[in-house]
Parts: structure tokens; sequence; C-alpha cells
């Protein structure tokens, strides 16, 4: 997906991937929330959000870290390449 609406059925469709790497995940948080929360990520980041943010995001969920990481990376790829530089810091912490 590139440059779409994450509440369309064809984002709703990019979820087929993290499905199959993380099915608890997705069934744990459901499909609405993950999308809510790949939606929101680019404005958390600009807002200053930290990684420990996200781990905490991740805990209050009930849902592994790794399964909010690859959601971020996701929105991150697809809506504010700009953010890129979080990512690439995450990788490196």
């Amino acid at each position: 997906i590139y440059q779409c609406d994450w509440s369309s059925d064809v984002c709703s469709s990019d979820l087929n991937g993290l499905s199959n790497d993380y099915p608890s995940e997705v069934a744990t948080l459901g499909k609405s929330k993950a999308l809510e929360i790949g939606h929101l990520a680019c404005g958390a980041i600009d807002e200053g959000s930290t990684l420990a943010d996200f781990a905490r995001l991740a805990t209050a969920n009930n849902v592994d870290a790794g399964f909010i990481g690859a959601l971020i990376r996701e929105a991150v790829h697809n809506f504010c390449p700009e953010n890129q530089w979080f990512i690439d810091s995450a990788l490196n912490a």
C-alpha cells in the first residue's frame, strides 16, 4: 500500500502479512485497533513518541512489542517516509 487511507479495505488487506507473522497479536488486538495504531503512528512520531512509548502501547494492549514495531514500520514506509530516521534509530538501539 502506498498513500492510502488505513480505514479502507485496500489498506486493511495489508494486515495480512502481519497476520501471518503475528497471528495471536492480530487476534488479541483486533484488526480495527491495529489499523488505528498504524494510522496514528506517523503523528505520534512527529509529536515526539519514543520507542518506550510504543513498548508501553504493546504492553497495555497485551501484544508483542515486535508486532507493534512491524506495524509502525509499515506505517512509516507507506505514510511518512520522512520519519524513516525513527525506524533506523530503533534498529540501531
